[in-house]
């Protein structure tokens, strides 16, 4: 029993994120990728669809997928330095989350 008198629940068993974050990062890289199929389906010669399919290329670097990409992997990333600040209680975190936390951020940039 916790102490509110609920059922106690191991830091290590209770996932870092919740659903609903878990949801939102699914439904926007989803959300993403459907914008990407739907622009290539526009005539490129228009010039007002050119700015839009220049905007969510997929191909290109500094656009909003690439920045959407950046993002997720900067979350990933602490949430492993979270896993590791929580694996084990008293003890330093744990060397592979920190490295794999490092090299997540260091692919950011």
């Amino acid at each position: 029993m916790g102490p509110d008198g609920g059922e106690s629940v191991d830091p290590l068993i209770r996932p870092l994120i919740g659903r609903g974050t878990a949801l939102t990062l699914v439904g926007g890289t989803v959300g993403l990728v459907a914008v990407y199929f739907a622009t290539r389906r526009l005539d490129p010669a228009d010039p007002s669809v050119a700015g839009i399919r220049t905007v969510f290329d997929f191909d290109n670097e500094g656009t909003v997928p690439t920045w959407w990409n950046a993002s997720l992997l900067a979350a990933v990333a602490a949430v492993l330095l979270g896993a590791a600040g929580l694996a084990t209680e008293g003890s330093p975190p744990s060397r592979r989350s920190l490295v794999i936390a490092g090299l997540t951020t260091s692919s950011c940039g």
